[in-house]
């Protein structure tokens, strides 16, 4: 940092018509932050160290919403919200919990203390990788085995997690993950896609079609989606060697950024990326209002002590 900074106002200095005029140790700071964070060479919570770490040395407060507004939108799809959030609560918010991401193994009181909860739909072409990533994402391993066909068409796995809030707290949530496979994956566009807060698109890298079966996905999904529904775009399988799987990695990214879409690279073998791509999906789900307040139950400890008619009015209700 003080290496760039001496060359930006070396640079600066001999530009400016007025001799005496200098810039401030603060403009300094913020000017060499903004091409550092700007450059995208460092990942997201790395420049966000950073940037703190530069702000404490120097003594000041470079709470600059450009600065932070110009990390965000290097890394994330910047959409348009109802309510103006700083881009640096934002930020926070895309960041993996202190305490992690999914809620391992929860004890059954743990349903007492979710505040939201919400659909997530994973589809893709065959073989991109779909279940690999979910299974990633709930168990932290690969499955075993893939062979067993999924319930009615559709596979669905649940899972407690944690998001930040972006004011310093933690708030806990259910997520519902949609496999659609077969028949169900081409009607996967109907109801499934109109109940999901988050959609996800899995295509594998080394497909010679990966750019051309993303752009149709997203395509077809931004036709029938719901206003305020977060799409995400997942590569996978792009740790092999080579510099064509590079150059289809840059091609995706632009087609994630022109749909609108999150853009994230995942493994299923190692979970490199898996939590950070849900994370930040979830979050900008919560930006969007996507995310819907946890129901309590109908039925609860005090069933069993409730006459039959009451039970059995209760069980029309709920269905």
């Amino acid at each position: 940092l003080k290496g760039r900074s001496t060359i930006i106002m070396d640079s600066r200095t001999e530009s400016m018509a007025d001799p005496h005029e200098k810039m401030q140790p603060t403009e300094i700071l913020l000017l060499v932050l903004q091409r550092v964070i700007g450059s995208g060479c460092l990942p997201t919570s790395s420049a966000i160290r950073v940037a703190r770490w530069a702000c404490s040395s120097a003594r000041t407060c470079l709470d600059v919403e450009e600065l932070w507004r110009e990390l965000f939108t290097q890394h994330f799809c910047d959409r348009r919200l109802m309510l103006q959030i700083p881009s640096q609560h934002r930020l926070i918010a895309r960041m993996l919990p202190s305490r992690g991401f999914l809620i391992s193994n929860p004890a059954a009181s743990v349903d007492t203390t979710l505040e939201w909860e919400a659909s997530v739909l994973v589809v893709g072409p065959p073989m991109a990788g779909k279940t690999w990533l979910v299974h990633r994402l709930c168990h932290g391993s690969v499955p075993k085995r893939l062979d067993s066909a999924p319930f009615l068409g559709c596979d669905m796995r649940a899972a407690a997690v944690r998001l930040n809030t972006g004011h310093g707290t933690e708030m806990c949530g259910r997520v519902r993950i949609w496999e659609p496979s077969g028949l169900s994956r081409r009607q996967a566009h109907g109801g499934y896609l109109r109940s999901s807060a988050v959609v996800i698109v899995v295509v594998n890298v080394r497909d010679e079609l990966a750019t051309a079966q993303a752009q149709e996905s997203l395509q077809l999904i931004k036709a029938d989606m719901k206003p305020g529904t977060v799409i995400a775009l997942c590569a996978t399988q792009f740790d092999g060697p080579g510099k064509k799987q590079q150059s289809v990695i840059t091609v995706l990214h632009g087609v994630a950024r022109a749909a609108g879409a999150e853009f994230a690279l995942c493994s299923a073998v190692d979970g490199h990326g898996v939590e950070q791509l849900f994370c930040s999906s979830l979050a900008a789900a919560q930006e969007t209002r996507r995310l819907s307040t946890k129901q309590r139950p109908i039925l609860s400890h005090t069933a069993g002590m409730i006459s039959n008619n009451d039970l059995l009015k209760a069980l029309l209700h709920r269905r």
